[in-house]
């Protein structure tokens, strides 16, 4: 798992992709080091999607990256034509690092299987939107393990009412590591699927919404309005019980508002983090650290078939309930603190096994973070 979160140094090309027609090199044994040259945005209609099919080792990853050679440039900064941009992608091949991409115009979703991939630096965001789709992810794990997809930026994501639209979705992998992302404006964040294995963590991400987003909760855009053209749900936390603990740690929500039903989503009211979305069984989660600043009706909700599940020095404000235990067995709840919450903590008729210890109301010098984007450089400080 480490050998796939170390940014190596950037490898020399021993290939650049420069036309359409070069894409069908990117798997040739000898070009272990693909780069990709700006260019316009290579759609489906013209490349199909891009499959990457061989293999490298853990010592020897194979790459495809941008041809910048400049490191400390940023895809997400920089004007559109400057760009290495694809539509759509499938790994089923094993130890690749994907670097600094930008996922353009993707018709469905891009997917990742096999062992050890790992996306770093890109930039997701316009997925088209085409009639009759049914959801719509902008990067999907579809089964392997020891995958990551860290300092990346999730923007510009497709809203449609009546619709899920994750970022980012762990379907049957394990040990996927979802890390130092900003997700800016989307409509959901990231869900750990029913059928997901164990050992995932989500941590050090920022999830954000800006005014842009905000509407008068009838499917207008209002930047002083209450609600948001969004879900919220930056975590939808589910997994099955023989799993190990997933972890979501460290991660900055902030600026969230009500759902807006007539805007986007499948009608959730608002919440932050939300563990048992469904019907399926939910166990073994590790919530700790977040920072929570969000008018939601719920920062931390729990649902039906929810267990096991840890709540630990989260700060949370704003929301009408910072933890919401509706029906969760077995839930730990300690050390948090909330600030302007209307009741920190609630515990259904249902719930069962709760342990309550250590939470407390912020105090004066509590209410001020710093953070520090993908996309704004810039250190600055967050009151709420």
């Amino acid at each position: 798992m480490l050998t796939a979160l170390l940014m190596a140094l950037l490898p020399p090309c021993d290939f650049t992709v420069r036309t359409a027609e070069d894409w069908s090199h990117v798997n040739d044994a000898d070009k272990r080091v693909v780069c990709v040259a700006p260019a316009p945005t290579y759609t489906v209609e013209q490349v199909g999607v891009i499959h990457l099919s061989a293999s490298g080792s853990a010592d020897q990853p194979r790459w495809l990256r941008w041809a910048n050679d400049d490191e400390s440039v940023h895809p997400a900064l920089v004007p559109e034509r400057e760009t290495a941009a694809v539509a759509q992608f499938y790994i089923t091949g094993s130890h690749w690092i994907v670097d600094r991409l930008v996922v353009r115009d993707a018709v469905y979703q891009p997917q990742v299987a096999g062992t050890g991939n790992t996306l770093q630096r890109m930039v997701f965001e316009k997925p088209r939107a085409w009639e009759g789709r049914p959801v719509n992810l902008m990067l999907h794990f579809t089964s392997g393990s020891d995958h990551a997809v860290v300092d990346s930026v999730f923007r510009e994501g497709l809203r449609v009412p009546r619709m899920d639209s994750y970022a980012v979705y762990i379907h049957e992998a394990e040990r996927v590591t979802i890390r130092g992302n900003e997700f800016i404006d989307l409509v959901d964040g990231v869900s750990n699927g029913p059928l997901a294995g164990g050992g995932n963590r989500i941590v050090g991400n920022e999830f954000y919404h800006t005014p842009a987003t905000y509407t008068d909760c009838k499917g207008h855009f209002n930047p002083a309005g209450k609600c948001s053209c969004s879900e919220g749900m930056a975590i939808v936390p589910k997994g099955p019980a023989e799993r190990p603990e997933s972890y979501i740690e460290g991660n900055l929500v902030w600026g969230f508002r009500k759902t807006d039903p007539f805007c986007a989503g499948t009608g959730t009211p608002g919440v932050a983090i939300d563990l048992g979305s469904g019907e399926a069984m939910t166990r073994n989660f590790v919530i700790r650290d977040n920072i929570i600043l969000a008018d939601v009706p719920n920062a931390i909700y729990l649902g039906r078939y929810v267990e096991d599940v840890a709540i630990a020095g989260n700060y949370i404000a704003g929301a009408e309930y910072g933890i919401a235990n509706v029906y969760g067995q077995r839930v730990r709840v300690t050390g948090n603190t909330f600030y302007r919450v209307g009741i920190d903590h609630h515990t259904g008729p249902v719930a069962r096994g709760t342990v309550l210890s250590g939470n407390r109301r912020a105090g004066r010098q509590e209410r001020c973070f710093t953070v520090r984007h993908l996309t704004r450089p810039e250190e600055r400080c967050t009151p709420f």
